[in-house]
């Protein structure tokens, strides 16, 4: 059975489906209708779908072994909130059970705290890593910190020789 692996055009969705394909896995997709994707995605089974969909999430559920969850980040993505985050979070947690998969990777962030910080994305995050929590599945909840290609975004000050962040 394969492993449904969401964000799976990203850095860090991108990195598990190449580690999958080369420990053997078959690796299913979930990549956006009509978006593009990578040719390191050519081994995979593409899943087309959106995440404000739940019946393209559910199809796409069909008979895997697990999920690996990376979502978009309302701290990177135009036009996306905290609470598209949450949603789609809990709604792939749902169906991961829903589906009968064996096992739930959620990727969460190393900023998440047990009481609020304040910060949206962390928040969310953490209401997210709650509810998976409290789920009838085998899961893991990894907390990779923070990627360096963030300093180079927009925003962050660099281009002025100087360094803002949360």
């Amino acid at each position: 059975k394969p492993i449904l692996v969401f964000g799976a055009t990203g850095l860090q969705g991108g990195a598990v489906v190449s580690t999958l394909l080369k420990a053997g896995w078959k690796v299913r997709a979930f990549v956006r209708r009509g978006g593009s994707f990578t040719p390191s995605l050519d081994e995979c089974e593409i899943a087309p779908g959106d995440l404000d969909d739940t019946e393209s999430i559910r199809a796409a559920m069909a008979d895997v072994y697990g999920v690996y969850s990376a979502l978009p980040s309302s701290a990177t993505a135009p036009g996306m909130t905290d609470e598209d985050e949450v949603r789609w979070g809990k709604t792939i947690a749902d169906l991961a059970v829903e589906s009968g998969a064996h096992h739930l990777i959620y990727s969460s962030s190393n900023g998440v705290a047990a009481a609020p910080t304040g910060i949206g994305h962390y928040d969310g995050k953490a209401l997210i890593e709650e509810h998976v929590r409290g789920l009838p599945i085998i899961k893991t909840i990894v907390e990779p910190a923070g990627f360096m290609e963030t300093l180079m975004m927009p925003g962050n000050g660099l281009e002025k020789g100087q360094f803002s962040f949360f």
